[in-house]
């Protein structure tokens, strides 16, 4: 998240602290991997895509967006302003203003 964001950041941070998947030591594996890469497959999108970062986000993420961007032809990328990993939480008026804007 954005350094400013500190609302935002306790409001997740009270969410992630009360789920139940947070258990530590368990030994269970959650994730499921594709059987396929999906980054050689971004071409295979036809509907009009929409990709929103924060600008705060982490270089991996800023990377990996850019990635898909250039995969999924005709796709667009909003980086928005004062804004980390969660846009949706930390500036929800502008992520609304992005994400309304792209459905008309």
């Amino acid at each position: 998240m954005a350094p400013e964001n500190t609302a935002a950041r306790q409001e997740v941070q009270d969410f992630a602290d009360g789920q139940p998947s947070n258990l530590v030591g368990t030994g269970q594996q959650f994730a499921r991997w594709p059987d396929q890469p999906a980054l050689d497959r971004l071409s295979q999108i036809r509907v009009p895509t929409l990709l929103v970062v924060g600008e705060s986000d982490i270089p991996d993420v800023q990377c990996h967006v850019g990635a898909i961007q250039a995969g999924i032809p005709g796709s667009k990328r909003v980086v928005l302003n004062r804004s980390g990993h969660l846009p949706h939480v930390e500036v929800p008026d502008a992520f609304n203003e992005v994400v309304l804007g792209f459905f008309e």
